[in-house]
């Protein structure tokens, strides 16, 4: 049995034609002209969701690739030898 103060935390209701990201509906339509993609998401979110996807699945890639962790610990080395540098050269 549901109470009222359950039902408040509960997700806010939306209406069956509502973007669950932006909560856009047919009558609010994105500053960008959108449609539907799926019944509760709009083409907006759902470019927005695909470009972050795309990047966050390269990071991935990088995160996991030896030769670049390599590369990268180089950078950070190289970085604190310079600002160890410019510091000396300060005082």
């Amino acid at each position: 049995m549901k109470t009222k103060e359950m039902e408040s935390k509960a997700e806010p209701k939306r209406s069956p034609a509502q973007c669950r990201v932006c909560n856009c509906d047919q009558m609010h339509a994105c500053k960008n002209v959108c449609s539907w993609v799926e019944p509760d998401l709009c083409s907006t979110c759902h470019t927005a969701a695909t470009a972050i996807a795309g990047v966050l699945a390269e990071w991935r890639k990088v995160a996991v690739d030896p030769d670049l962790q390599a590369l990268n610990r180089e950078i950070t080395a190289l970085k604190g030898r310079v600002g160890t540098q410019k510091a000396g050269r300060a005082g």
